[in-house]
């Protein structure tokens, strides 16, 4: 797929009002990245958690971010970046006052397809609990409850 070639994108909204675009797939890339663009709208951002497969880059195109690393906690605004290796457990929120767009990376890729995944089960009636039962089995996602 080209950088032109937008016929493989997929958006999928978010409850929160937000979505998610895949940009690139583990297919598209031999497996080596996933690329996703989030748009999260003030005061939301993901469930803290951690991933057993993949490393993890978020580079901040529009709004501010509070990005977690386990205890570190960064303020980035456009142009910042953070690398969140595997194994360490994160999130990210909008605390601006605007959309947060964010591109997140993923090596190796495979992960961007959880977000596709979630959607059909959720729009074939599962419930919460069974997408994260699904994202820890086929994924090796773990969530975990935020740090104070």
């Amino acid at each position: 797929m080209s950088a032109k070639d937008d016929s493989k994108r997929r958006t999928i909204s978010r409850p929160s009002g937000g979505a998610i675009t895949i940009l690139v797939s583990a297919s598209d890339s031999g497996g080596s990245i996933g690329m996703i663009e989030t748009l999260s709208p003030p005061g939301s951002g993901p469930t803290y958690h951690r991933h057993s497969r993949e490393d993890e880059t978020f580079y901040v195109v529009s709004g501010t971010a509070e990005i977690r690393l386990e205890d570190e906690v960064f303020i980035c605004n456009p142009g910042d970046h953070i690398f969140g290796p595997r194994g360490v457990s994160h999130t990210y929120r909008n605390v601006g006052r605007d959309l947060l767009k964010l591109v997140i990376v993923y090596s190796p890729g495979g992960f961007e397809q959880s977000f596709l995944d979630s959607e059909e089960m959720l729009l074939a009636g599962k419930s919460q609990d069974d997408v994260g039962r699904m994202l820890s089995d086929r994924y090796g996602l773990t969530r975990k409850p935020l740090p104070n």
